[in-house]
């Protein structure tokens, strides 16, 4: 089990419990928590710009008046209209580490409308989301299932995306602000309220899922434009 957080940028860290793993595809091993002189250890996947691209495409482009509006524009058109962002706007994370990068938007054309840089902006996190899998499942620790959360996290569009993208079951919580939850929840345990973390789980709110629905025909055509936008740009 995976959790993604997107913020201004999408972290995602998968628990290895006792075992540093020391990834061979161009992950972060980092320390997860630290209870009772027992640390648990993470891989993570760090992608640079999340609801940043929201931001710009608001503030920067003036494509949209919200970031919930960009939901509305992905579902009003069937796809992007072949046309694929790289959303490169501070540098590629993992598992590519370009800090060099610079952004792209390709595959435009005359029919090219609003709705479809918008949704291309959407899918571009599940693409990149589905690099991070495969750095994760070369390093043995393949993606069961997903749990995400953070502010861009509440767009309903994108979380099916991700499911549809990744191909496993996606599950977001009511309230979307869990990386503070979980410090509570550690400070509860600390406080003596739960005698352990799991106990502490009582803490958890209600969660939506979103399940995979998308032929894998869609799928692969999706990621193969994907990768080549980015093995354009990384010439």
């Amino acid at each position: 089990m995976l959790k993604s957080t997107y913020g201004t940028g999408c972290f995602a860290l998968l628990n290895t419990g006792t075992d540093l793993v020391r990834s061979k595809n161009r992950l972060l091993s980092t320390i997860a928590y630290r209870l009772d002189g027992k640390t648990t250890y993470a891989l993570e996947g760090s992608i640079f710009v999340a609801g940043s691209l929201m931001q710009w495409l608001r503030d920067g482009l003036g494509l949209i008046q919200s970031a919930g509006e960009s939901a509305d524009l992905a579902r009003s058109v069937g796809d992007s209209g072949g046309v694929v962002i790289v959303p490169a706007l501070a540098g590629l994370g993992a598992p590519y580490w370009r800090a060099d990068a610079t952004g792209s938007i390709t595959g435009l054309t005359l029919g090219s409308k609003r709705a479809h840089i918008v949704r291309a902006a959407l899918e571009s996190m599940a693409h990149q989301c589905a690099d991070l899998a495969t750095a994760f499942a070369a390093d043995g620790a393949g993606w069961a299932q997903m749990r995400i959360d953070g502010g861009m996290s509440a767009n309903d569009w994108m979380a099916q995306d991700l499911a549809d993208i990744l191909d496993i079951p996606v599950e977001r919580p009511d309230d979307v602000e869990t990386t503070a939850l979980g410090a509570a929840m550690l400070a509860a345990v600390g406080a003596g309220l739960y005698p352990d973390l799991r106990a502490a789980c009582a803490m958890r709110p209600a969660s939506s899922a979103f399940v995979p629905a998308m032929a894998d025909g869609v799928r692969d055509a999706r990621l193969t434009g994907w990768h080549s936008a980015v093995d354009r740009l990384l010439r």
